[in-house]
């Protein structure tokens, strides 16, 4: 009997220390895990952030790129003297105006921007519905072409030469129309 008493004494303390041992490798598992979590968190983090920093400096590049072309294309559009170039929206009405476009027809970007292009045609083509026809044919097959009398700020008029092109964003979808005019007065 005493020996059986050692024995499960011994087994005991055997016993426990397994108990001990699982319980100490639970403990190490659950703290590994832990930190590997932690670990994952910190990389993922960190990636997160060269990415996004990453991105800022392209999007910051393609605007700079943007700003650069935008600004190449304002000043050659402002070189421009002998046409007028502008922009209009697909109602009709004048959404940019530059130099050239001031020196023949005699407006000021301040007094014509949000006014309808119409104003640049006489009464009679009007009456006609001359500009509502011409941004139609425009739209419908992507420019339109046409020479007649227009009508300068002051009331004098000239014979132009008018290209009117429908202006589409990538889905297709008009945006407005690029305008140029020419005076042809000396040509006629």
């Amino acid at each position: 009997r005493e020996q059986v008493k050692v024995m499960i004494g011994t087994e005991d303390k055997l016993l426990q220390k397994r108990v001990d041992d699982l319980r100490f490798a639970q403990y190490a598992t659950w703290t590994g895990t832990a930190c590997l979590a932690v670990l994952a968190i910190m990389l993922l983090s960190w990636v997160f952030q060269i990415t996004r920093s990453a991105v800022k400096d392209e999007k910051r590049l393609a605007e700079g790129q943007t700003r650069k072309q935008e600004q190449i294309f304002r000043l050659f559009v402002s070189g421009v003297k002998d046409y007028a170039i502008f922009m209009i929206d697909p109602g009709g009405h004048v959404m940019t105006w530059y130099e050239g476009a001031e020196l023949l027809k005699g407006y000021k970007a301040e007094e014509i921007i949000g006014r309808h292009f119409s104003c640049f045609y006489v009464d009679e083509d009007i009456q006609l519905g001359r500009p509502a026809n011409e941004l139609a044919e425009a739209t419908a097959r992507g420019r339109c072409e046409a020479e007649g009398l227009r009508k300068r700020k002051d009331g004098s008029t000239f014979w132009a030469n008018v290209v009117i092109s429908a202006i589409k964003d990538e889905q297709g979808e008009l945006i407005g129309f690029a305008k140029v005019c020419r005076d042809l007065t000396e040509r006629r």
